[in-house]
């Protein structure tokens, strides 16, 4: 276990806190516990893959109308999507 890893979730939960759940708790419980078995850099290149298909979606539903700016993606699918990303290729 790597107690380091989990750092990245935690400052997702400080997050969440400070900005009154405009970021998922959720989100950071689950980074945070995945972190303490990947370790540090594995957690960051995650949360790293995960906000950049994030955005990539969410553009692409901008662009094709079937989203506003307002709307909430939820975060955990693309956590997966990252997670076996890294499994598979790191």
């Amino acid at each position: 276990m790597d107690v380091f890893g989990s750092l990245v979730g935690i400052e997702l939960i400080v997050v969440s806190i400070c900005t009154k759940g405009s970021v998922g708790l959720g989100d950071g419980i689950v980074l945070s516990v995945v972190g303490l078995f990947i370790g540090l850099w594995k957690s960051l290149m995650m949360l790293f893959i995960a906000g950049v298909m994030t955005a990539v979606v969410g553009c692409i539903l901008l662009i094709a109308k079937k989203c506003n700016r307002k709307s909430e993606l939820p975060f955990i699918p693309f956590l997966l999507v990252a997670y076996i990303f890294n499994l598979v290729i790191m």
